[in-house]
């Protein structure tokens, strides 16, 4: 029994570096192999090549260390506005629509008057 369990994990880490290498973007690939490449490196080196896919590939895919994981730092959220008024952009947007309605109404008003509104 001892005998078959580095055996059984030894093919389940294999099967399951093939598996993800397969799902894996191209963008993704490390090490500037293609992914041809690196399926072929871990199917002919099932050990050695699962092992080093697996280590390379979660580097690439996981920058930021552990991630959701535990271990490792973690990115900050980005500091954005978090509600419309917060936003400096949508206030001056709103602040020239406000001005801009005002100046139409005064456009109006003065038109009512049958006299000219002077700016």
């Amino acid at each position: 029994m001892a005998r078959i369990v580095p055996i059984v994990l030894a093919v389940a880490v294999w099967i399951f570096a093939i598996i993800d290498c397969a799902r894996t973007d191209r963008s993704l690939m490390p090490g500037r192999l293609s992914k041809g490449a690196w399926m072929a490196l871990v199917i002919v080196l099932p050990v050695i090549g699962s092992f080093i896919w697996l280590w390379l590939s979660w580097n690439t895919k996981h920058p930021d260390g552990w991630g959701d994981l535990g271990g490792g730092p973690r990115r900050q959220p980005p500091r954005g506005p978090v509600a419309p008024d917060d936003d400096p952009d949508f206030l001056a947007r709103l602040d020239a629509e406000n001005r801009f309605r005002e100046w139409e109404r005064k456009q109006r008003e003065g038109e009512e008057d049958g006299g000219e509104v002077s700016s």
